[in-house]
């Protein structure tokens, strides 16, 4: 999370930080990302941007944040359309995200998020593949936004609860941690797809993702 230093810059200069920072996390994954990189595209001194973020992984997890906004939002909308439905809402959510993750404006920001990190870390930031520092600058974030963002706590009331069979909210947590796993492992599919042959077949990894929804939902034993 920026410090109070860097919201009281004009919002051209946060912008122009933010930019500079988006397009070198946008070219490397996060462990190979340079502040000096940055700065120099920012025009600003080294120093100036301690001033703003405990360092690298800092400005990563706020981008991050800004950038995920709009799919929460976006899911929240199918959850509102499908009347609480949550397998029916990942479906039509899964259409959407898939396309703007691979094809997308910010595509190459998630293609490093999602390489650099497994589909179970870039859905839940898991604490044990961090590096120290990832894991310090993830830690701050979690503090600074409690209670800022009650986008979980939206969707947990949108869901019609009668068609699950989940008794607890820790296996409520379980289902939706293994509901996002099965959408970023089939996105995975689509780079893998894409390195192979040179393009992604959505149809296929539509037909895919149904599937795995199809058994969390319904089950395969006879």
């Amino acid at each position: 999370m920026p410090t109070s230093t860097f919201f009281r810059l004009d919002q051209d200069k946060q912008t122009k930080i933010l930019n500079a920072a988006k397009e070198e996390f946008t070219k490397v994954p996060l462990e190979e990302a340079s502040i000096a990189n940055i700065v120099k595209s920012a025009e600003i001194p080294r120093g100036s941007f301690y001033q703003y973020f405990s360092g690298k992984e800092d400005v990563f997890y706020y981008l991050f944040e800004q950038i995920r906004k709009e799919p929460e939002e976006t899911f929240i909308r199918f959850l509102e359309e499908t009347k609480g439905d949550l397998f029916q809402a990942f479906n039509y959510f899964f259409i959407d995200f898939s396309k703007e993750v691979l094809e997308g404006e910010n595509q190459d920001f998630f293609k490093n998020i999602f390489l650099h990190m497994n589909y179970t870390r870039t859905s839940q930031m898991m604490m044990t593949e961090m590096t120290e520092e990832e894991r310090q600058a993830h830690e701050e974030h979690i503090k600074r936004h409690q209670g800022s963002d009650d986008n979980y706590q939206k969707i947990i009331d949108l869901i019609d609860k009668d068609k699950l069979t989940i008794a607890s909210p820790r296996e409520f947590n379980m289902l939706f941690h293994q509901l996002w796993s099965m959408l970023f492992h089939t996105i995975n599919e689509g780079y893998r797809m894409r390195r192979l042959t040179g393009k992604i077949d959505f149809d296929v990894l539509k037909e895919d993702y149904y599937l795995r929804i199809s058994w969390l939902q319904h089950g395969v034993a006879k």
